[in-house]
């Protein structure tokens, strides 16, 4: 079953799978923050919680950048679906889309990467503000440099099939 709630005219669209990404992901986080940081249980518990919702948030804002260079491209999305391989989403086209120069599909697919490293340059000096403190706010903080960095925007570069890097790979070589 599918649920979807539209978000600056978009909708955005979860499936079975988010909820199990989301968990592994929570898990993950908790024993993070828990065994490798050193917060208390409550602390590694509020921490794995806010680390999904902030990875669902940046995971968002990555694809309004497509969405916005989508729309400047007069080709715009029509959706956002959450929970592709569990923890991903995928910006979503008309099925009846014509064909498509290159350039618009580099454009489409640059749009997220550069939205989530402008969201990386805000977590980098919020991190160099924080030092070396060791907190659950510094934490998340750390979490969100991780995720926006190497996840929303170099990360989005490489080419795994499923990706943006992937998008611009393909149609650099069409």
């Amino acid at each position: 079953m599918t649920t979807t709630r539209p978000f600056y005219r978009l909708p955005i669209s979860i499936v079975p799978a988010a909820a199990v990404g989301s968990l592994v992901m929570g898990v993950t986080l908790f024993a993070i923050a828990l065994f490798l940081v050193r917060l208390s249980v409550i602390e590694s518990l509020v921490g794995a919680v806010i680390g999904v919702a902030m990875h669902w948030i940046l995971e968002i804002v990555h694809n309004i950048g497509h969405a916005y260079a989508a729309q400047s491209t007069g080709y715009p999305m029509t959706g956002i679906r959450l929970g592709f391989l569990g923890i991903f989403a995928m910006s979503l086209y008309p099925k009846d889309e014509p064909t498509l120069p290159a350039r618009t599909h580099i454009r489409r697919a640059l749009g997220g990467p550069f939205l989530s490293g402008v969201v990386a340059v805000i977590f980098l000096v919020l991190a160099i503000l924080m030092g070396d403190s060791n907190s659950l706010i510094a934490w998340l903080v750390r979490w969100g440099v991780f995720e926006s960095v190497f996840v929303f925007s170099l990360g989005a570069f490489l080419p795994l099939g499923f990706n943006d890097g992937s998008t611009i790979l393909y149609w650099l070589r069409h």
